[in-house]
């Protein structure tokens, strides 16, 4: 039924996806990670993909879907590893990656963009316009900006401007919900909360208004310890000195390093390691600190 009544619904059959294979591919993210998680989802997934391009697009999947109780789960590029973009119970995947325009980037510094867009994007345009990202995740390239606020919390650039929920990073959320007729409600301020690390589950995010930060040019550093208290200690010392601008302040306590490759490289036997993204203008006093 939903492979024929779909197309009409969206009115582009080409958007209405049923092959098994990219149906498969569509109902996981990287759950495998876990090995809990990967018995338990596996076998889990989508009757159709659904990729919208549009506010009413959603409404009328979202419509349809109620009306047929149809289960919809939202998935943004999949990137996140904890099973939230995996329809349980089959039903329609709704792929909002096609949602994917940047509206605008304002003087304020804030961003207006849709959930499809992926991070790298919008970082690339900050920075043209002297701004970058608050935070993010290390899939920058391939998450979305509407995942990412669905299913993270922080990430690269948290040691200086918090995580999403902190400072007033995210300004507001346009969502629809999915009822019977479904409505377009915006949230601004404190009632981003409610939708924020939501996954999608309380309603659909279409458009969101995302606070940058000033644009640094970032040097990145790794810098080695004999002792893991010695590293952390430093790495700490760095963290809270508010004197120096930094977007990442990460430990890793040996043998981690020696289980990636390019650190590897790079990284004596037995030593701990401390990488940094810092101001390039302080890169120097890093060295000597």
């Amino acid at each position: 039924m939903l492979a024929q009544d779909l197309p009409a619904v969206l009115g582009d059959a080409s958007r209405v996806l049923t092959a098994p294979a990219v149906v498969d591919r569509l109902s996981k993210d990287f759950y495998w990670y876990s090995p809990v998680l990967r018995p338990a989802l596996e076998s889990k997934r989508a009757d159709v993909v659904v990729q919208p391009v549009s506010v009413d697009e959603v409404r009328a999947v979202l419509r349809y879907c109620y009306a047929h109780d149809v289960p919809v789960t939202a998935r943004g590029a999949g990137t996140g590893n904890y099973g939230q973009a995996i329809p349980l119970c089959g039903g329609v995947v709704l792929d909002l990656s096609r949602m994917d325009g940047i509206e605008g980037i304002g003087s304020d510094g804030v961003a207006v963009c849709e959930p499809g867009v992926r991070l790298g994007v919008v970082e690339a345009a900050a920075r043209e316009q002297g701004w970058e990202l608050r935070c993010y995740p290390s899939t920058i390239v391939k998450a979305t900006v509407g995942g990412f606020l669905g299913g993270g919390s922080g990430g690269i650039g948290s040691v200086a401007h918090g995580g999403l929920r902190d400072f007033g990073t995210v300004r507001a959320l346009e969502v629809v919900t999915m009822e019977e007729e479904p409505q377009v409600h915006r949230h601004e301020g404190d009632a981003v909360h409610e939708i924020l690390h939501a996954w999608g589950t309380n309603g659909i995010i279409t458009k969101i208004w995302l606070a940058l930060a000033p644009r640094v040019e970032w040097a990145q550093m790794a810098v080695a310890f004999d002792t893991f208290a010695a590293a952390f200690g430093f790495s700490e010392q760095i963290a809270v000195d508010t004197a120096w601008t930094k977007r990442l302040v990460t430990t890793f306590e040996w043998p981690i390093p020696k289980y990636f490759s390019p650190v590897k490289a790079i990284c004596p036997a037995g030593q701990h390691l401390v990488f940094f993204m810092i101001s390039a203008d302080q890169s120097d006093d890093l060295r000597t600190a």
